[in-house]
Formats: structure tokens, sequence, C-alpha cells
């Protein structure tokens, strides 16, 4: 398995960003591939409560009809339900690189599948994913992988490289993502940057990027007529701190480590 080079961490350690790969191989990018088309388009039963629209869809109410993967903007957990996702989330490839960067004992704190659907697929405003997690200081990183070629046309990752030792910073609400029946609607996290410094890092299928959790990044909108798909899992190390509601509290898996197993 591929890991990271002396060179490569040092990059991720001051940058807070770093494009690698690839992470799969063409069988794994095939099969995830058709994993996402089965539950965006509703061929496999999958709990309509975690999968968001585009807001145009909230306007041509399609989301039970033949185009409705066409406006499936996120897939929420997939790795809880479909055990394609989670042998994805357990790869030795990604978990190498992983450990790379936090260390021998990992957790899995979520997994996402986010689309750009091709002409309106919408921009994913700048934001630091802490803003989302109820956790306490934890150096959780995320791994972007792409199932197609994603580019700045059709909205690959951007980063504003060093923003990750800046701290929390405020954010204010955005647009609201809907959900269908059942689900929670969230309002977008938002944050204004300085654009001229932002790295743009394409990737092809199969390859992808790794981002601390406190680094400013985005995407741009989908202007192509191709669509980007990606896979996101989001790990940390075991000295984390969950800070949410108990009730709410998800199930944190184990995936490497004395203790990979269990479910803390």
């Amino acid at each position: 398995m591929k890991r990271l080079t002396l060179q490569e961490k040092n990059f991720f350690k001051t940058e807070g960003y770093l494009g690698f790969g690839p992470f799969l191989n063409k069988e794994r990018i095939k099969q995830l591939g058709a994993g996402i088309d089965a539950i965006a388009s509703g061929k496999w039963g999958y709990p309509s409560n975690l999968i968001r629209w585009e807001p145009v869809q909230e306007e041509q109410n399609i989301s039970q009809g033949p185009d409705r993967k066409k406006f499936v903007y996120q897939i929420r957990y997939p790795h809880r339900h479909i055990p394609l996702f989670m042998e994805h989330a357990t790869d030795p490839a990604v978990l190498d690189v992983m450990e790379d960067l936090l260390g021998p004992d990992l957790v899995l704190y979520n997994s996402q599948v986010l689309l750009k659907p091709a002409f309106h697929g919408t921009s994913q405003p700048w934001h630091q994913d802490s803003a989302y997690l109820p956790l306490g200081r934890t150096n959780l990183v995320s791994c972007w992988i792409a199932i197609d070629e994603a580019t700045v046309e059709n909205g690959c990752m951007q980063f504003i490289p060093g923003t990750h030792n800046s701290g929390l910073v405020e954010h204010k609400s955005g647009r609201m993502l809907s959900a269908a029946s059942g689900g929670t609607a969230a309002a977008v996290q938002e944050i204004s940057v300085d654009e001229s410094k932002a790295k743009a890092v394409p990737a092809k299928p199969g390859h992808g990027s790794l981002h601390h959790c406190l680094t400013f990044h985005g995407t741009p909108p989908n202007k192509t007529p191709h669509r980007r798909r990606a896979v996101i899992t989001h790990y940390m190390p075991l000295d984390f701190t969950y800070t949410g509601p108990i009730d709410d509290r998800p199930q944190f898996h184990v995936v490497r480590g004395e203790r990979t197993g269990e479910i803390l």
C-alpha cells in the first residue's frame, strides 16, 4: 500500500491539506459509483431522511421521479447502511494514509457522498468542517476521493493553505439543504475568505485529497455537462470528546489499532 512520504507529511502539517492518490483501483471505483447511483435513483432502499437535495429539486418536485438521481446533493452515513461503503471506510489503502497522519489508533467519525449534477451542481461555500462537528478539540482528518474526474470547472476541492492554524472562526448560516420526509434540513455554514489564496486540487477517479477539520475549504459549482461524485470519510484519534446532545450521539467505530472493532 502507498504511504505518505516525509515531505507529504510535512506539507500536510504546514498547509492543512494534501492532494494524494490513487486510493482506489478501477474495480472499486466502479463498485462505489454503481452503489451511489443505486442509492440516488431509489433502486436500493435507503433511509429517505439521510438524502439531501439540490435546491432546484424543491421547485420541480422530482424526488420520486425517474430523474431524481440528477438532483441528489448528499447521501449521509452510507457506511452505516451499505456494507460496500463500510468496506471502503476500512480499506487499508485509506487507513494506511490516515495512520501516517493521526497515529495507529483510528476512529471512523462519519461518511458521506457528495454529488454535483451536470450543469446545476451548486457550490459548497467556504467553511471549516469543525463548524459542523459536535466534538471538542480534535485532529479530525477527512479523506475526499473522486469517483468521477474532479476539475475546477465541475467542482473539485479548493483550500486556503495554512488556515488550520487559525482555530475555529465564526461562520454564518447560508442556504438551506433540503431533506426528504423525516429528514432534517440544515443551513450551510460559510465564511469569507481571500479567494486569491485558494489552491485547487483536481483529482482523477480514485484520487483525492486529505484535509484537517480546521482548514478553510469549499467547492465551486458544476458548470459542465459531466457529473461529479465523491466519497468522503472522516477519521479521528481515540482521544476525541463528543460535545453534542447525548440522545443524538452516533456510534463511532474503531477501525484501526488494538481496539479495532469496538463501537464507542
